[in-house]
């Protein structure tokens, strides 16, 4: 395995100290943001905070925050939002990726295993893949047991 790829060390080191919820502006990630905000975000990092955001990825403003927080989560851009990660140059590269319109499945499941091995970023997925292990529950029980972990 190239460690280069992977931007964590240990992808499953969880610390308490260092969680996050909520910052997805209640959106679920849909398909073609990934791909559509990797590109806008390889042409130009800064179009994210610029006036016109709304109008470049043809979605609204929350919407933007959202995508920027599922690209972060994804691992497919640095923590910092400051540059793209060697994964998110592999898959969506305009030139030279290999899945630059998220069109195989293979590429989804990566995605997955990257967001459900980011603690720091996406707490919930993270404690619902790796520590809750329960195949069925009820709403209540999956909020008190996230609140039990947290």
């Amino acid at each position: 395995m190239n460690q280069t790829l992977f931007p964590q060390n240990n992808p499953l080191a969880f610390n308490s100290s260092n969680v996050s919820f909520g910052r997805h502006e209640s959106f679920a990630v849909r398909y073609g943001w990934l791909s559509k905000g990797f590109q806008l975000f390889q042409k130009d990092a800064a179009a994210f905070a610029a006036d016109d955001a709304t109008i470049a990825l043809g979605v609204g403003k929350n919407m933007v925050d959202a995508i920027k927080y599922w690209l972060r989560a994804t691992q497919l851009v640095d923590t910092s939002f400051s540059q793209p990660t060697p994964l998110g140059w592999l898959f969506f590269d305009r030139e030279t990726g290999l899945d630059p319109y998220l069109e195989d499945e293979a590429t989804v499941w990566v995605l997955h295993w990257l967001l459900a091995s980011n603690p720091s970023i996406a707490t919930a997925n993270f404690w619902f893949f790796n520590q809750f292990h329960k195949a069925e529950f009820s709403g209540d029980e999956l909020a008190t047991a996230l609140a039990d972990f947290t």
